[in-house]
């Protein structure tokens, strides 16, 4: 499987592994090559990717072992960004949703036990980026409010 870059493998690394309950360890996390492996003991389940030779794509390389681990619910994967990126929509839907009710969703959408305050962390960070897109909406209004008296002076 090809990648645009690390980052994006690395992303969808972390998708796939939260989706499915393995909580991963990243062994070498560079821009020229990543292994991981998973975490619980006795599972020998490595991947290992690195960049192709003159081309800007990121490729699997090896994949080793399959999981033998059962689910787990507490991902240290499911960091704040990743779950202010799963909510984004309820919260725009919704500002005012309850943290439960959020996290209720969260466990819903992404079979992971979150912590409230991790919940409140990833609302406050969706929230603080909707205020940012307004304010840099709201400053433009005087430079278009300008426009419109110099084109329509009456």
């Amino acid at each position: 499987m090809k990648f645009t870059s690390a980052q994006v493998f690395r992303e969808a690394l972390k998708d796939q592994c939260i989706k499915n309950g393995y909580d991963i360890d990243f062994i070498w996390k560079e821009n020229t090559r990543i292994t991981t492996k998973c975490k619980k003991k006795g599972c020998n389940w490595r991947i290992h990717a690195s960049p192709i030779i003159n081309n800007k794509t990121f490729q699997i390389k090896t994949i080793k072992g399959n999981h033998t681990c059962s689910r787990t619910y507490d991902n240290s994967l499911a960091k704040t960004k990743y779950l202010a990126k799963r909510m984004k929509d309820a919260i725009r839907d919704n500002p005012n949703i309850p943290i439960d009710q959020l996290k209720n969703i969260i466990m819903r959408k992404c079979k992971v036990d979150v912590s409230r305050w991790k919940v409140m962390r990833a609302k406050k960070e969706v929230i603080d980026a909707f205020r940012e897109v307004n304010v840099f909406q709201y400053k433009k209004i005087w430079g278009y409010c300008e426009t419109v008296r110099a084109k329509n002076p009456g």
